[in-house]
């Protein structure tokens, strides 16, 4: 049986960069499956080459940013876990 998924997706950025053989690609966006709310996210490929005009994705990285940062006023609190204990360890 096969599942139907309708997808939406707005890349509001993309970014890229050669780096020896391999070229290193920055998407950002929001996306929505089956009619839920967008959601931002950020994904990041290394497509590595294997011809000329052939490449491979040799790393990708998904991450939806939703809930990463919150605005508040000028200044931007990041509230993740991951976040809180980065900064633990640069103050120790």
């Amino acid at each position: 049986m096969f599942l139907r998924s309708e997808t939406d997706l707005e890349v509001k950025q993309m970014v890229n960069s050669a780096s020896c053989d391999n070229l290193i690609l920055q998407v950002v966006g929001e996306l929505s499956n089956n009619g839920s709310p967008m959601r931002r996210f950020m994904q990041t490929f290394v497509l590595g080459q294997q011809n000329p005009k052939k490449y491979y994705v040799h790393n990708d990285i998904f991450r939806y940013q939703d809930e990463v940062f919150v605005e508040s006023g000028n200044e931007t609190d990041v509230i993740n876990e991951a976040g809180r204990c980065f900064q633990q360890r640069l103050n120790s």
